[in-house]
């Protein structure tokens, strides 16, 4: 392979994965897109994580391999990978995931062909055309509140240029698990988002995993809101002031919904956090539901 391709950092941060996390690393030194460093950032484990992951660090010179003093969490460990990384490219695989041997390969293709894109995901089902293709920030961004939800592909779906990702700011840990969102889309308010083939990459499900969490749905809904609320604050976001109108509405469309489903189930206590969490008023909601605008 031509030695001037670009370095793509592998990011794999761990807690407690020696289940899975000698396949991850497997899958990524079998990729047939070879100018990487895996850095791999043990999050103090009490299993045999960093054991795994050393008995390949000895074998293998692209492997970095680093153990955390205290335990930092899953975004602020992320935030300290990258700070370790070298490369152009930031490529997370979280260690219970597999990348396939050409997913390495076609993303970074994908993003060399647009150089100045600084953001690339999976193109979303039945909804593809030429590939790889590319949208600017404001269609990126405007697609996925229209419903394409493209900016919600967690770390392992996503490739990011080092230099827009730290632009964007970093993962920011106060807004939970759905923080890798918000990241998303200010990578992709700031630039255009590259659009790849799907199936790159193997996202293992399994109860150990914090994603786990969106099985509390009143806790999903005030993070949702959270998510919402930041990007449109985010003074940087290419959307216009009638379009961030438009959004806050849907919002206040979905939120009311969740409301009266828990009401009318009489989960009361629920109805009542939903409504404390998203700041549902009855003025918010008459004018929601009689406003049809759509982006």
């Amino acid at each position: 392979m031509p030695n001037n391709l670009p370095l793509v950092s592998v990011l794999m941060t761990a807690f407690n994965r020696g289940k899975y996390i000698a396949e991850a690393i497997e899958s990524v030194l079998q990729s047939t897109y070879t100018n990487f460093e895996l850095i791999i950032v043990d999050d103090c484990s009490t299993d045999d994580t960093f054991e795994i992951a050393n008995s390949f660090f000895v074998k293998d010179r692209r492997i970095k391999l680093y153990k955390n003093e205290k335990n930092l969490g899953q975004f602020a460990n992320r935030n300290y990978a990258i700070s370790l990384s070298t490369g152009e490219y930031i490529k997370f695989l979280d260690s219970d995931d597999k990348l396939y041997s050409h997913g390495l390969q076609t993303m970074v293709n994908s993003m060399i062909a647009f150089p100045d894109a600084g953001f690339g995901v999976p193109c979303i089902e039945n909804n593809c055309i030429q590939l790889p293709y590319q949208l600017s920030p404001h269609d990126s961004v405007a697609k996925h509140y229209a419903g394409d939800n493209h900016l919600c592909y967690g770390p392992t779906g996503s490739i990011f240029k080092k230099n827009a990702l730290v632009q964007a700011g970093l993962f920011e840990d106060k807004y939970g698990i759905l923080a890798d969102t918000l990241l998303n889309i200010k990578t992709a308010s700031l630039y255009p988002t590259v659009f790849f083939e799907r199936d790159l990459f193997y996202w293992r499900r399994h109860n150990e995993q914090v994603t786990e969490e969106q099985n509390d749905n009143v806790r999903m809904i005030r993070e949702r809101n959270d998510i919402v609320n930041a990007s449109l604050a985010y003074a940087k976001l290419p959307l216009n002031e009638n379009e961030k109108a438009i959004i806050k509405n849907n919002f206040t469309k979905i939120n009311t919904r969740h409301f009266f489903n828990y009401f009318i189930k009489g989960q009361f206590k629920n109805a009542l956090q939903v409504r404390k969490d998203t700041g549902l008023t009855l003025n918010k909601i008459f004018k929601a539901v009689f406003k049809t605008d759509t982006l």
